[in-house]
């Protein structure tokens, strides 16, 4: 055991090294002082993104905290499953927070990936949403109207905006 100490006297911690308070060590020289836990808070919010059906998209989400949050996806009120979940999803949490679509679906039966996407991050202290944003799909194709006297009309969508053109030919 170690000897009593008078009060007010400073305790060695090592040659050289002392400490004003007995029970608490002097930091090491080049140490870093302990952070304190943060709440989650969002550094990058997603924005909207519109791609065409079957191609990769990237909704980005960053969020800082100690400890790092965990990022959780919601389109339109609804958790959304990633390949961390469900291994043969077409979507991926990446490590920075973003969601990754391989390929953006549009389908039948509810598989479809449009809509309203929000990222929250989350740790013991709280949680943070991002604001939202939108993933929507560019609309391409091609209509034609046959007429019976040999007309053709016909009307070409590019980049979310109408292009008309009307051509007639007659015999």
């Amino acid at each position: 055991n170690a000897p009593p100490r008078p009060r007010g006297q400073s305790t060695m911690l090592r040659p050289g090294l002392t400490s004003p308070h007995p029970l608490l060590p002097m930091p090491l020289a080049g140490s870093h002082p302990q952070l304190e836990d943060s709440a989650p808070r969002i550094v990058e919010h997603p924005t909207d993104v519109l791609v065409s059906r079957g191609d990769p998209a990237t909704l980005s989400c960053k969020a800082e905290g100690r400890p790092p949050p965990a990022v959780e996806w919601y389109k339109d009120g609804e958790r959304v499953e990633t390949d961390r979940e469900e291994p043969r999803s077409h979507r991926s949490l990446l490590p920075g927070g973003s969601l990754f679509f391989l390929r953006v679906l549009h389908g039948r039966r509810g598989r479809h990936d449009e809509g309203v996407y929000v990222c929250v991050a989350r740790n013991h202290l709280g949680q943070a949403t991002s604001r939202n944003a939108s993933l929507g799909l560019r609309r391409f194709g091609v209509t034609t109207e046959l007429r019976s006297w040999g007309g053709c009309r016909s009307t070409d969508f590019a980049a979310g905006k109408e292009v008309r053109s009307s051509e007639n030919w007659e015999k």
